[in-house]
């Protein structure tokens, strides 16, 4: 999906101010994802390990084997 031209400029800015700041976007980009992910571990991990036993548990009420 591309950005609007709001959102663009808003990128545009953000690049700017943090190549002023003698930082790199890209790089910046990178820090920011891993703290969001670092910050959040408890909720992705209970997350997966919900979808796991979800996905583990046999389906269907019927408990013939499968079979008729």
């Amino acid at each position: 999906m591309g950005l609007t031209t709001k959102q663009r400029e808003t990128k545009e800015l953000a690049i700017a101010i943090l190549e002023s700041l003698g930082k790199d976007y890209e790089a910046e980009m990178t820090a920011w994802h891993n703290q969001i992910i670092s910050e959040n571990q408890k909720i992705i991990l209970n997350s997966l390990r919900a979808s796991k036993e979800k996905n583990n548990k046999p389906q269907g009420g019927n408990n013939n084997g499968g079979t008729n």
